[in-house]
């Protein structure tokens, strides 16, 4: 196995990136975005991962299976965030039948155990 010695630019130009992908967070921040503020949140942190994994960890310059693994757990990632986020914008819709209170008394007898009798 050999290390692939990596230039300083390469190092200087990564950090120059995250610190001004930073900046940039923290504009956005300020803005209202409406349901894409997540989306816009996680698309730069993104990036900024990216950027860490492929220079500091030297994922660029490693072998192919390496990117493969890279690629495959961000798409993972995605489809279970995509699921959640499906799961929470739908949650309050429900059948008209659901909302409806029906005047039914429960067959179930409470059993009070303290007092020896049922309800």
């Amino acid at each position: 196995m050999s290390h692939q010695i990596v230039p300083f630019k390469y190092y200087l130009g990564t950090f120059v990136s995250l610190v001004f992908l930073t900046i940039i967070t923290v504009v956005v921040a300020l803005f209202d975005f409406g349901a894409f503020d997540i989306v816009v949140a996680m698309g730069i942190a993104g990036v900024k991962a990216s950027l860490v994994m492929l220079y500091f960890m030297g994922l660029r310059w490693d072998s192919g299976f390496s990117g493969i693994l890279f690629v495959s757990s961000i798409l993972v990632l995605a489809l279970f965030l995509g699921l959640t986020f499906t799961d929470i914008g739908y949650r309050d819709m429900r059948h008209p039948d659901e909302t409806i209170i029906h005047s039914m008394e429960s067959p179930v007898k409470i059993i009070d155990e303290s007092k020896g009798y049922t309800h």
